[in-house]
């Protein structure tokens, strides 16, 4: 998997595992130039990536027959929810984390990390979708 793939599915991924989506009020826009805006643009819209979203599409791919598809956003779902598990208290409610939560937030990356390896459970079960996605003869849209 090539390093702006990896880059992306990180971003997804923590957008979609932290489920705090940035707002205006608690966030100061980056006014750093267009390059900024163009990631600030696509972070927004990797937050809005969620759960629900990835459970809709492996119904979609089951109902086509997509075992492509489907095997990743399995693995996908599975990851999601045992990040969610590991930040739920007994109680069944979120953790409240300290502030500030600096050495949390690094674990997080190395999980993501360790996920994204090439022989972790997500890479492999992806793996043949990403190959038959990045294969295809029609360009797929960008966002």
């Amino acid at each position: 998997m090539n390093t702006i793939a990896k880059f992306t599915l990180a971003l997804i991924l923590f957008a979609a595992v932290s489920c705090t989506p940035v707002s205006a009020e608690t966030k100061a826009p980056v006014k750093a130039g267009p390059v900024s805006g163009i990631f600030s643009s696509l972070l927004q819209k990797m937050q809005q990536i969620t759960l629900a979203d990835l459970k809709a599409a492996n119904a979609l791919a089951l109902a086509h027959n997509n075992q492509l598809g489907s095997q990743c956003w399995t693995a996908w779902i599975a990851f999601i929810e045992e990040e969610q598990q590991a930040s739920t208290g007994p109680d069944g409610k979120p953790v409240q984390l300290p502030s500030p939560h600096l050495i949390y937030d690094v674990e997080k990356v190395f999980d993501l990390l360790q996920a994204l390896h090439p022989t972790s459970k997500l890479s492999v079960a992806c793996a043949a979708f990403k190959n038959a996605a990045t294969s295809a003869t029609v360009p797929l849209p960008l966002p």
